[in-house]
């Protein structure tokens, strides 16, 4: 060992014995969070802070996937989560992929109005969405919650399809034109 490593080696034993602290800290209430779901009511209320379940109760999880109906929970956050992230994909990809390829009229104004909207609040959008659900009717239904959900700015997303677009070679277009692929 160098004379340098000597003489910082109690610091980085120091950072580390101050990171592995903060993390258990860090950690902990997650640890505490899972293992109260294995408690009884009475043990969860009277334990305080311990960590460890005197009885490991797995009829709470069998009791909340039937008596509070979480497979109904579990189920609509699935389907809502595979049908905002397919439609999500779809539009900024097709939107990422016309603006990427092709020039037309009014793309740098196209493209400055969708970057603008990446600095404006999520609180300024979400009223408009929400009356126009409303107005379709969609309220209170997961179609209302998965067009509410797809119809925020989705900015980043079309920029990154836009960069990755034109960093396509024309040759690759083109040939694929020649194939008899269309715009589509």
């Amino acid at each position: 060992m160098t004379k340098k490593m000597k003489k910082r080696s109690p610091l980085i034993l120091l950072a580390h014995l101050l990171l592995i602290g903060l993390g258990i800290v860090w950690i902990y209430p997650f640890l505490w969070m899972i293992l109260a779901s294995f408690k009884t009511n009475t043990e969860y209320i009277s334990s305080g802070i311990s960590l460890w379940p005197e009885h490991f109760q797995f009829g709470n999880y069998k009791r909340a996937w039937d008596t509070a109906q979480f497979s109904v929970y579990f189920w609509n956050t699935v389907l809502i989560t595979v049908a905002v992230v397919v439609i999500v994909v779809a539009v900024c990809s097709m939107t990422g992929y016309a603006v990427g390829r092709y020039r037309f009229r009014g793309r740098l104004i196209f493209m400055s109005a969708i970057t603008a909207t990446m600095f404006m609040p999520q609180g300024y959008t979400i009223i408009p969405i929400y009356t126009l659900i409303n107005q379709l009717g969609l309220n209170n239904t997961l179609w209302g919650v998965i067009l509410g959900e797809v119809g925020g700015a989705h900015v980043l997303f079309i920029l990154l399809f836009v960069a990755y677009f034109r960093g396509l070679p024309k040759e690759l277009h083109e040939s694929a034109e020649v194939d008899g692929s269309g715009f589509f």
